[in-house]
């Protein structure tokens, strides 16, 4: 009993500080005079010990949320850490694992769209919010992924080169165009009409039991959500940092997983090194790039991210997430034989240790051995050279055919997105 009661009254000294640290919206406006020590020094003056029970995480993502992307940086200007050879292992690593690497890459947008602030800053620029607009979008980024594992970014006039170019000028007009939108305009310009989502209920009960009640994560989240609505600038280096987990975080945590087999440590961090360097060269901060040091820094930073910010997020979920994860999936699916919105769910639930009884049971029979036929496929029949090698070479062959699509081809997909009930309008623009 006794135990109990000091475990409550620290919650409860825990949640007063962490209001006290977020409430203080005159400091965090002039966080951009400092520099993260400094900003650190000055907190640990005015709470001395207890700033020590925030994670280092945490503390970061509330400075850098302050900074944009670093969009001005010349392509041309290489890190002194720069070790060419170590890139080139780890695109090859890359190329040999495509397959298991693009299903991890299309769970870990699941990840990226559960935080609801970045998720309305995707949803403003008006381009994922139909399954045919998903698929313009998404199959542009998987072509500039593989010209990343393929060519030189740094070499001026190869096509890695240009796409980060043409990614960081996108990063950019979409940070000047959210970050002039005023709180109301931004709901307005963000919001779905009539998202469609018949499994919500289903997967937000389930999610809701993935923190215990009042955890201190979920508690530290919510304020620096509140944070980011009230005060920090949109599409910063710690959403950007953060991004990256998207693209390797969970073959990395999870290679079993995702087939990435046979590997050893040195294949991990080499192609952990690949995405420190595209984060480089598309603007982000070292301090905020989670690619950088070895494989356990890495997977450690991942961890956190996972534990600390995703799992939070999930247990905060809108419908507006189930409908631009559903358009992420079927926009897919008109290019690569690609698994099922239910199957991402269940198979991102299971990475996480959480069961999903309620929404499992909601399934029907076929969607169950979906399930099961495509995790069990992943996870042991891409560990087969021949099988994997085949299954790349499908994958690339469907992005080849899919750039080349005709005018016929892209009438019908426009067609058939229009008859979706995906197929919806945002903000006052209507489709």
């Amino acid at each position: 009993m006794k135990a109990e009661e000091e475990q409550e009254k620290e919650r409860e000294e825990f949640k007063s500080l962490a209001k006290e640290l977020h409430r203080d919206v005159d400091f965090w406006n002039k966080i951009t005079e400092r520099s993260y020590d400094e900003m650190r020094k000055e907190l640990e003056g005015i709470f001395g010990k207890r700033l020590n029970l925030f994670p280092e995480t945490h503390m970061r993502n509330l400075y850098f949320m302050n900074f944009l992307g670093n969009h001005d940086r010349p392509s041309s200007e290489k890190p002194d850490w720069l070790d060419r050879e170590k890139f080139r292992k780890g695109q090859r690593f890359a190329r040999d694992n495509i397959a298991g690497l693009f299903v991890g890459q299309l769970y870990g947008l699941f990840f990226l769209l559960c935080h609801e602030e970045s998720l309305k800053s995707i949803i403003v620029t008006q381009k994922s919010h139909t399954p045919y607009l998903a698929f313009k979008r998404y199959l542009s980024t998987g072509q500039r992924v593989r010209n990343w594992y393929t060519e030189d970014p740094w070499c001026e006039g190869t096509k890695a080169y240009e796409d980060i170019q043409t990614v960081k000028r996108m990063h950019l007009d979409a940070s000047t165009k959210v970050n002039r939108f005023d709180r109301e305009e931004m709901e307005s310009k963000s919001t779905i009409r009539n998202p469609h989502c018949p499994a919500f209920r289903f997967i937000t009960d389930d999610f809701s039991r993935m923190l215990p009640p009042e955890s201190l994560s979920g508690l530290l989240y919510a304020e620096q959500s509140k944070l980011l609505r009230a005060n920090a600038k949109r599409i910063n280096q710690s959403e950007m940092g953060y991004t990256l987990f998207g693209f390797m975080g969970l073959p990395v945590l999870f290679p079993d997983s995702f087939g990435i087999y046979p590997r050893t440590d040195e294949d991990l961090e080499n192609f952990c090194y690949v995405w420190r360097c595209i984060g480089y060269l598309l603007g982000i901060d070292e301090e905020m790039n989670i690619c950088r040091g070895s494989l356990e820094d890495v997977k450690a930073r991942c961890r956190s991210y996972v534990d600390d910010m995703a799992k939070p997020a999930f247990q905060r979920l809108e419908p507006q997430w189930e409908h631009m994860t559903r358009c992420v999936v079927e926009g897919n699916l008109y290019f690569v034989n690609a698994c099922n919105f239910e199957t991402i769910v269940l198979c991102i639930a299971d990475v996480m240790g959480i069961e999903m009884p309620i929404f499992y049971s909601s399934l029907t029979y076929s969607q169950r051995i979906k399930y099961y036929l495509h995790k069990y496929f992943i996870r042991y029949g891409l560990r087969y050279s021949f099988v994997r090698s085949f299954v790349n070479k499908l994958l690339n062959s469907s992005f080849d055919k899919a750039l080349d699509f005709d005018d016929a081809k892209i009438a019908e997909l426009k067609k058939k997105s229009t008859s979706s009930p995906l197929h919806v309008s945002v903000g006052d623009r209507r489709v």
